[in-house]
């Protein structure tokens, strides 16, 4: 009865169920048989000739580089030698990564690394490696943050494709970047003092931004007042020369005439500009009276 029972039973072992969120694989003495064992209930060989690893394909697994998750999560400090990089131009950064990561394909995940983990925190640590090696400290620091986040992710992932681990890289985040310790307080004088460079550099260019348009726009008056004095006086010397030409061909025909209308505007022209006295010819007039007159 016994036996009979615990063969029932061990035949019975041979049922597996595979929750929805899980894909399994199959192995028959140590051997790959089925590595798409989808959700559901199967039925396989008893356990000892057949082992089902399930794996949650939606699960969201983490690694940390520069600092583990559970360092970070007990507020340990990192290891230098772990979270310090060199950037393009030579100077030390501290850096910590947070990255995440799911299983893309159970039988590689399974049986291509030993540490799926570690191949992630490795891959990502080379991939930053590169991509701060490339870059200035101010960029890492500042300008390019979101930059080395996605170029991590990338390189990472390449570097996981290649070796065939099976995971695909979901986020890389930034948890820390800044200098070391030992010379923050230069760096932060450092920034400070581009800060105010940065300022000045921007008021001077505004105020030459206000200052050009007026200058630009004072020339240009400058420019149409010198062309239309240029024109008036063009104007008037060709008007003159022009009523030089008509008087010289007057002159040619009627010389006495044209003599004597000259001799009479200019003196209408000198005689308009004075006080006049006018004498009556053959008087006896006191010459005294005009010349007290005011």
């Amino acid at each position: 009865m016994l036996l009979s029972v615990a063969a029932v039973a061990y035949v019975i072992s041979g049922i597996r169920i595979v929750g929805p969120a899980e894909r399994g694989i199959v192995r028959r003495f140590g051997r790959v048989v089925n590595d798409h064992v989808r959700s559901g209930v199967h039925f396989g060989l008893p356990v000892g000739i057949d082992r089902l690893t399930r794996f949650e394909m939606r699960k969201t697994r983490r690694v940390g580089v520069g600092i583990s998750v559970t360092d970070r999560a007990l507020g340990a400090l990192p290891d230098p030698s772990a979270s310090q990089f060199l950037s393009g131009d030579r100077n030390i950064v501290d850096i910590q990564l947070s990255v995440q990561y799911a299983v893309a394909d159970p039988g590689a995940f399974l049986f291509n690394a030993s540490d799926p983990a570690e191949a992630v925190r490795k891959a990502c640590e080379s991939a930053l490696c590169e991509t701060v090696s490339s870059m200035s400290v101010d960029d890492v620091l500042t300008l390019r943050k979101a930059e080395v986040q996605l170029r991590v992710r990338e390189q990472a992932q390449i570097i996981l494709e290649q070796h065939g681990t099976g995971v695909n890289v979901l986020s890389v985040g930034l948890e820390r970047t800044a200098p070391p310790e030992r010379v923050a307080d230069a760096f932060r004088a450092v920034t400070s003092a581009r800060a105010d460079r940065d300022r000045k550099v921007a008021e001077a260019r505004g105020y030459r931004e206000d200052l050009l348009p007026r200058a630009r726009g004072e020339a240009e008056a400058i420019v149409q007042a010198a062309e239309a004095d240029a024109y008036r006086i063009v104007a008037l010397a060709e008007g003159r020369a022009e009523r030089f030409t008509k008087t010289l061909g007057r002159a040619r025909q009627a010389s006495d005439l044209t003599r004597l209308r000259l001799h009479a505007e200019t003196a209408e022209l000198v005689l308009r500009r004075v006080r006049k006295v006018l004498v009556t010819p053959g008087t006896a007039d006191d010459v005294r009276l005009i010349e007290d007159r005011p």
